[in-house]
Formats: C-alpha cells, structure tokens, sequence
C-alpha cells in the first residue's frame, strides 16, 4: 500500500487541485482505484510518468496490466474461494 496515494497526496504530488485531479481521472490521463469501493488511489508510478506541463498522451495500461491489478487487489478473495470449493470437495469426497 505504500505505492498507493490518496487524492490529497496525488494533487500534492502533480500540483493540482483536486477538481483538476478528477478532471484527469475521467478523461481517462491517470487511472484511479477504488479501494473498499469509495475511497479513490493512485499509483504512484503511474503518476510519475504523468508530465502535466506537455501535451503528450498517457500510456494506457494493457489488458494484461488490468488482470494484474485485479488479482493484486482481489488476492484475498481467490484464496477464500479457493480453500471453500477444496473443503467442500473433500467434504462431498468423504461422505459419498
């Protein structure tokens, strides 16, 4: 997490204002997470390859770098899932 900035530190850290900052986000420049679904973060790599002072296009991360970052914030979840479906199937394994 510490990677992860909040929207205070990322206006601090690009020098603008939060309006600014969000106007970023949905333009699609910077990609923002949501974190427990409300509180908004931001890569700290990603922000600095952000130059805001020239005009040049922002890399898009890959379809890749999505699946990535889903299984990064999601980790905890797949493992639940996983040791679930494994006690089940040793359950139903021993009582058939």
């Amino acid at each position: 997490m510490k990677n992860l900035l909040d929207k205070k530190d990322a206006c601090k850290y690009l020098n603008v204002t939060e309006q600014e900052l969000e106007k970023l986000v949905e333009k699609g420049e910077i990609t923002a997470y949501k974190v427990g679904g409300v509180y908004l973060r931001f890569k700290q790599g990603e922000l600095e390859r952000i130059n805001l002072t020239s005009n040049q296009p922002v890399a898009k991360s890959g379809p890749f770098d999505k699946v990535l970052d889903f299984l990064y914030y999601n980790d905890f979840y797949i493992f639940c899932l996983i040791i679930i479906f494994l006690l089940l199937a040793i359950l139903f394994k021993v009582s058939l």
